[in-house]
């Protein structure tokens, strides 16, 4: 009887509220970390809420997201109490039966989806749910069970028992204390627990807080003061102050001779993976990206719905890549080097990708597939940002830019009802028409639509130097490696009719020296020093491909370093129209 009155009382706490004149469809969440004998097991999730009053209520579970299917196969020994359960249509799906408006509880167990621990390879960063001995990493999108129900309108809350382990901890953005916490927020988190190390800083007046695990090159107060200098230059630019906020570093396992950099924004928090032998610029770069993302697209207005959302990467993302630039760049958080690299890097990608001028409906297709066409909208995006502002800038004689479009768009979105089924890409070229009097259309057909090569103006950059466009071969090594068990370069493939096959490089030989030749550099011969079987052999070639049209910032001799790293972030000069 003890053990039943406790059991009802559990069922009371987790049953939602409701308002007598508020919205029926409400949700409550609790989460617990499954210790076991030997580790985390996995997270126990219970779910209530009340039925649908027609007496059917139709469950969804994860299913794709970010490039990874049949995410549902991470969500086991699914129960209910106060409703029947059968198939759905689809594996991701499964009908509740019940009593009109019935209280409805919903258990299941998330468990391990990527089959061990995260590494740093082709596969892309590490979305599906990990579980591991010592700790857990999971996005909302990956293991969050719902209702059928809408995510905006649908209010949720969420309770989250810290573990038991001494020293282990639980972080995630469900604890910012959101009153108006959505069903799109619970699945828009991420949620870590384990022995993971959270430290808390005060970022413009409010809590950020840090959760890392494993060891790195860098203390965690270093790590703290990357994400606050991102952050920060987000704020001053978006002219915001500052949020709870949650960043979760996750190590990730890498070949010495290989390193690897990413993340995933969400609305208040942001995951981030990285190799431990990652590069401190791109550490820099990746904080402030996945921050960004805070605002682009979020709080500048919704996505495609569907399959899709890869159609306006290049602007979620393309976009993202602008502001990266431009926010370090003004905050003077990256030097003149990095600022100046980095552009470089981008044009320097864009023209060498050989899906550049691939139309937008083929990134529609094959983002997700294709390598080359998933890097595309990033590159195509940024490009086509800086060539807008200095367009924007130019026509209006430095009255407007894209930071009083993108400043607008937040007004707009957060203050007027859009037109229904309005994207923020379709918002953008509206709103920046009625700011700026410049139509963009023409160019958003020509340029994102068609795909035409995106050129930048020889003087967009005004107090740095030159935009030089010139067209010759890239550098192309004309093979593909990997790495063996010994840590030895591998050749792995080599292009048919490439000059390196013309040389003699086979699959299959260990790339054991250059002798000659600069990478990058196509117009200088390589001269390589093999092992081919049980023999060395030396082989020679020229690493130049197909011709490409390739721009590159030069800066000036007597560059002003405040007045260059100004102008890339956007504080003009006055410039001619394109």
């Amino acid at each position: 009887m003890i053990a039943f009155l406790l059991a009802a009382a559990a069922l009371a706490l987790l049953a939602p509220a409701y308002a007598a004149d508020g919205p029926r469809a409400d949700l409550s969440y609790r989460l617990a970390l499954i210790d076991g004998p030997a580790g985390y097991e996995g997270l126990a999730v219970t779910l209530a809420f009340r039925g649908e009053d027609d007496g059917e209520t139709m469950l969804e579970l994860p299913d794709e997201w970010a490039g990874r299917d049949a995410l549902w196969r991470s969500i086991d020994a699914l129960t209910v109490n106060g409703a029947d359960i059968a198939p759905g249509e689809t594996p991701a799906l499964r009908r509740l039966r019940h009593a009109p408006g019935a209280d409805v509880t919903v258990r299941y167990r998330v468990v391990d989806g990527l089959g061990g621990p995260p590494t740093a390879g082709t596969g892309g960063n590490p979305y599906r749910p990990i579980v591991q001995p010592d700790y857990v990493h999971l996005i909302g999108n990956t293991f969050i069970v719902r209702p059928q129900w809408d995510e905006g309108a649908t209010r949720a809350s969420v309770d989250i028992v810290q573990p038991s382990r001494v020293g282990h901890r639980v972080a995630s953005d469900l604890e910012h204390g959101d009153p108006t916490l959505t069903l799109g927020a619970v699945i828009e988190s991420v949620f870590v627990g384990g022995d993971f190390r959270i430290t808390t800083a005060a970022i413009d007046g409010a809590p950020a807080r840090i959760a890392i695990r494993g060891d790195w090159d860098f203390d965690d107060a270093e790590f703290v003061e990357k994400a606050a200098a991102a952050m920060r230059a987000n704020h001053a630019y978006w002219e915001d102050p500052g949020e709870p906020f949650l960043v979760t570093v996750l190590p990730l396992a890498a070949a010495e001779n290989s390193s690897s950099v990413g993340g995933t924004g969400r609305t208040d928090a942001f995951a981030f993976f990285a190799s431990r032998n990652a590069d401190d610029f791109r550490i820099r770069r990746t904080l402030g990206h996945e921050h960004a993302h805070t605002w682009t697209p979020r709080r500048l207005g919704r996505m495609p719905q569907g399959g899709d959302e890869a159609l306006d990467y290049w602007f979620s993302e393309g976009f993202t890549e602008f502001l990266t630039v431009r926010t370090a760049a003004r905050a003077g958080i990256w030097s003149l080097a990095e600022a100046v690299g980095d552009l470089n890097e981008i044009m320097g990608l864009y023209a060498e990708n050989p899906a550049r001028r691939a139309p937008n409906a083929r990134i529609g297709d094959a983002f997700w597939t294709d390598q080359d066409v998933g890097r595309l909208p990033y590159q195509r995006g940024a490009l086509l940002a800086f060539y807008w502002d200095r367009k924007l800038n130019a026509e209006t004689g430095g009255r407007v830019d894209l930071d009083d479009v993108f400043r607008a768009l937040k007004a707009d979105y957060a203050d007027a009802e859009r037109a229904e089924g309005e994207t923020a890409a379709q918002a953008f070229l509206r709103v920046a028409e009625a700011v700026a009097g410049v139509d963009l259309r023409d160019d958003f057909e020509r340029y994102i639509v068609d795909g035409a090569p995106v050129l930048l103006p020889a003087d967009t950059f005004t107090a740095c130097g030159t935009v030089t466009t010139r067209t010759g071969p890239m550098f192309d090594y004309g093979f593909t490696f990997t790495s063996n068990e010994a840590d030895e370069i591998v050749i792995q493939t080599v292009a048919p009719g490439s000059n390196a096959e013309r040389a003699g490089v086979r699959a299959g030989m260990v790339y054991l020296e250059r002798l000659e030749g600069e990478p990058g550099d196509p117009s200088k011969d390589y001269l390589v020093r093999f092992r081919d079987g049980t023999q060395e052999r030396l082989l020679r070639w020229r690493p130049a491909g197909r011709a490409v049209t390739a721009q590159t910032l030069e800066l000036r001799q007597d560059v002003d370093a405040g007045a260059c790293l100004a102008s890339i972030g956007g504080l003009h000069a006055g410039a001619e129209a394109p």
